[in-house]
C-alpha cells in the first residue's frame, strides 16, 4: 500500500483548493512520482545577510500588527477576518494569536471583538479548535476555563483508539489519522494543562505510541503514520511536528509514571527511548536545514507554517542551535529582510495563489508568531558536559522550571520565558552570555577543561551566575568534582559557604517548612553571590535532588501523596528564589542579544532589562 492509494494526484489538486488540509501534499506527491519543484539543499549562506538589531524586529512586528488590525472587518459586536475556506473562524482564530502574542493586549478592540465572536463558535474541526485553545488559553484562561474544557473534551472524545491511526487525529468524518492535526490537538492540549485544565493520562500515552510509530529511520516524519506498512518521506515541517509533539508526551508521561506508585524515583535508568527519538529529529532537521522553504517539501507550500514549527522545536527541546544554525537569528534576519516583509507590512508565499499562505494573513500571523514566541527571554541554560550524559540526568528539570516561573512571574513576562542547552566543550563567551543563569548539574564528576574553566570565569566576571546541583541522592562524584573544578574557575581564591540568614536566597526558603529546606552553599564576588550550589543531601537527612523534584512538576493534574507534592512545590519554590536573585526579573529578549554596534558591551546578569 502506497500513499496514492488514499488520494489521487487529481485528488490532491483538488484538496489544494478546497481545504486546509493542502499541508498532506508534500508527503504524497513524493510518493507519486509528482515533478514539482522541491528544496532538498541548505539554507543560503547565513552570513550573506546582516544581523537585525532588536530594534528592525520590533520594527518588522509592529508593521505586521498594524497590517493585521487594518484588515480586520469590525462591525458592532463581532471581529473578523475573513475564513479560510470551510474552516469558520480560523483566520480571525489565528490573526488574534498573532496579536496577542505580540503584545496587544486582550482588551484592546481588535482583539476583544474577535474573542467575542470567537467565543460563540463551538470546536469541529481539529485545526480550528487547536487555534481556539490556543487563543483562550493566552487571552484569559480563568474567563475562558469552561470553554478550554470543552475543547479538552472534543480532543479527547475524537481522538483515535483503535486501528492503524490510534493516537492520532484525523480531519472529521475521516478515519485515516494524520501527523498535521494530531500536532494541533497535541499543542492545544499542552497549553490546556498549563492553564490549568486536566488531560486524562491515557491520552498522552496514546499520543507518544502514535508518534514513537509515525518516525522513520533516519528520524523524520511524514504526513501520514502509517504505522511500518511503508515509510512517508519526511519534510522539515512534519518533522518539527513530530519532534514537538514527542517533547511534549515524553514529558507528560514521564510525571504520570512518577505518580504511579505516588513517590518519586531520581536518576533510574529510563525506559522510554523519546529522548533518541527526539535527538534523531533533531539532527534530521539540521542535516536538512532551511529558512527559506520548507525542508523536502513542496518548494513553495508551507514555509511559515514551518518556520513556526521550528520555533517550538526550539523552545520545546531547548536548542539555540539545530545542526550547526542558530535558527532565530537566522529566520529573523531572513523575515525582517525587505525582499521578505511587504511595504505593506505584510509577508505572503511567493507561491501560487492556492497556496494558503498566498493569504497574507495567514503568512503574516505565522511570521508574527516566530517572531514573538522566537525571542522570549531566556531565564536559564542548562551546560551540557561529560561524561556521556551525565549533565542530563532529568530531561524534563529546567523545562518544567521555567514553565513554573513563567507562572510566578506572569506580570512581568506575560508571553512567556525560554530555557536553553548550552554545549560547554563547543561554546564561546557569547554563546554563554545568552543566559543570565548556567545551571551545572549531574550525578559523576563533570568533566571540564582548564580552556571552559577560564570561559566560565569571564562569563562570571561579566556578571553571571553559575547555580550547580548534584542530579542525585548519591551525588557524591559530582560533589566532588564541582568542588575540584572551583579553584581553576576561581584560581586567586574563593569561599564556598553557607548563604547567610538574611540572604535574599535564605529568606525566601525560610518561608518553607522545615523539613523542605536546603543547606544551599554561595560564592560571594563584588558584593553578590555569583555561584549558588544544591549539594547533595547528608546521610540520614535524605533529600531528592532539586533537578529529579523538577523533573515531575510537570504542568497538569498531581496526584502525588501530601508530602512528594510538598517536596516538589519547595524545589520549584528554591528555583525560583535563586533565579530571582539571579536576574532581579530582568531579562533581554533573544534579539537584544545579537551582536551588534548596540550590543557591544558584557551583560551584567544583575542589570539585564525586560523589553517593554
Amino acid at each position: 500500500m502506497s500513499p496514492c492509494d488514499f488520494i489521487s494526484f487529481r485528488d490532491c489538486v483538488s484538496i489544494l483548493r478546497c481545504t486546509w488540509a493542502s499541508r498532506l501534499i508534500a508527503a504524497v506527491l513524493f510518493a507519486a512520482g509528482a515533478t514539482a519543484a522541491t528544496s532538498n539543499t541548505a539554507s543560503a549562506d547565513p552570513e550573506a545577510r546582516p544581523e537585525p538589531t532588536a530594534q528592525q524586529v520590533q520594527h518588522a512586528i509592529d508593521k505586521g500588527v498594524e497590517y493585521l488590525e487594518r484588515k480586520e472587518d469590525l462591525d458592532k459586536d463581532f471581529g473578523h477576518w475573513t475564513a479560510y475556506r470551510d474552516y469558520t473562524g480560523s483566520t480571525t482564530e489565528l490573526c488574534t494569536l498573532a496579536l496577542l502574542s505580540s503584545g496587544v493586549p486582550a482588551t484592546d478592540p481588535h482583539v476583544k471583538k474577535a474573542l467575542d465572536y470567537l467565543r460563540t463558535l463551538k470546536p469541529e474541526k481539529t485545526y480550528t479548535a487547536s487555534l481556539q485553545t490556543l487563543l483562550f488559553c493566552l487571552a484569559d484562561p480563568k474567563r475562558d476555563r469552561a470553554l478550554i474544557q470543552n475543547n479538552v473534551d472534543w480532543f479527547e472524545q475524537h481522538q483515535i483508539t483503535e486501528g492503524a491511526h490510534r493516537g492520532g487525529w484525523a480531519y472529521p468524518g475521516l478515519g485515516n489519522g494524520d501527523n498535521s492535526n494530531s500536532q494541533a490537538a497535541l499543542a492545544a492540549l499542552y497549553e490546556a494543562e498549563r492553564a490549568g485544565v486536566p488531560v486524562k493520562e491515557q491520552t498522552w500515552r496514546l499520543a507518544l505510541s502514535y508518534w514513537k510509530d509515525a518516525q522513520n529511520p533516519d528520524g523524520s516524519f511524514g504526513y501520514y503514520n502509517l504505522r511500518g506498512k511503508i515509510e512517508v518521506p519526511g519534510t522539515g515541517s512534519m518533522t518539527c511536528a513530530g519532534v514537538a509533539s514527542l517533547a511534549i508526551c515524553a514529558r507528560r508521561v514521564a510525571a504520570i509514571d512518577a505518580q504511579a506508585d505516588g513517590r518519586v524515583h531520581c536518576c533510574t535508568q529510563p525506559s522510554d527511548d523519546s529522548a533518541e527519538r527526539i535527538e534523531r529529529g533533531l539532527r534530521w532537521l539540521g542535516q536538512n536545514f532551511s529558512i527559506e522553504y520548507n525542508p523536502k517539501g513542496v518548494r513553495s507550500l508551507w514555509q511559515f507554517y514551518y518556520r513556526d514549527g521550528l520555533e517550538r522545536v526550539g523552545q520545546l527541546t531547548g536548542r539555540r542551535f539545530i545542526g550547526a544554525h542558530d535558527w532565530f537569528r537566522e529566520a529573523a534576519a531572513y523575515l525582517v529582510g525587505e525582499d521578505e516583509q511587504l511595504a505593506s507590512g505584510a509577508w505572503q508565499s511567493s507561491g501560487s495563489s492556492v497556496d494558503p499562505e498566498h493569504d497574507p494573513n495567514i503568512a503574516t500571523s505565522y511570521a508574527l508568531l516566530f517572531l514573538t514566541h522566537g525571542r522570549r527571554p531566556v531565564l536559564i541554560a542548562k551546560l551540557q558536559h561529560g561524561p556521556a550524559d551525565d549533565w542530563n540526568r532529568h530531561p524534563s528539570d529546567l523545562a518544567n522550571l521555567t514553565s513554573c516561573v513563567e507562572t510566578r512571574w506572569k506580570r512581568e513576562f506575560p508571553l512567556g520565558l525560554s530555557w536553553q542547552v548550552v554545549d560547554l566543550p563547543e561554546a564561546k563567551l557569547d554563546d554563554l552570555r545568552q543566559s543570565p543563569v548556567l545551571f551545572l548539574s549531574g550525578s559523576r564528576s563533570p568533566e571540564v577543561d582548564a580552556p571552559h574553566a577560564t570561559l566560565l570565569r569571564r562569563y562570571i566576571e561579566q556578571g553571571g551566575c553559575l547555580f550547580a546541583a548534584a542530579a542525585c541522592s548519591d551525588g557524591d562524584g559530582f560533589d566532588r568534582g564541582f568542588r575540584a573544578l572551583l579553584p581553576r574557575i576561581f584560581p586567586h581564591g574563593f569561599k564556598l559557604e553557607p548563604l547567610p540568614p538574611g540572604h535574599p536566597i535564605s529568606q525566601a526558603e525560610k518561608a518553607l517548612p522545615a523539613e523542605q529546606q536546603r543547606a544551599l552553599l554561595g560564592i560571594e564576588d563584588r558584593g553578590r553571590t555569583c555561584v549558588v550550589y544544591s549539594p547533595p543531601s547528608k546521610p540520614g537527612a535524605p533529600q531528592n535532588a532539586l533537578s529529579c523534584l523538577w523533573q515531575f512538576s510537570s504542568p497538569g493534574e498531581q496526584r502525588f501523596p501530601p508530602e512528594v507534592a510538598a517536596q516538589i512545590d519547595a524545589a520549584n519554590s528554591i528555583g525560583a528564589a535563586v533565579l530571582e536573585y539571579a536576574t532581579n526579573r530582568k531579562l533581554k529578549t533573544k534579539d537584544r542579544l545579537f551582536p551588534s554596534e548596540n550590543h557591544s558591551k558584557p551583560a551584567d546578569g544583575r542589570t539585564i532589562e525586560k523589553d517593554n
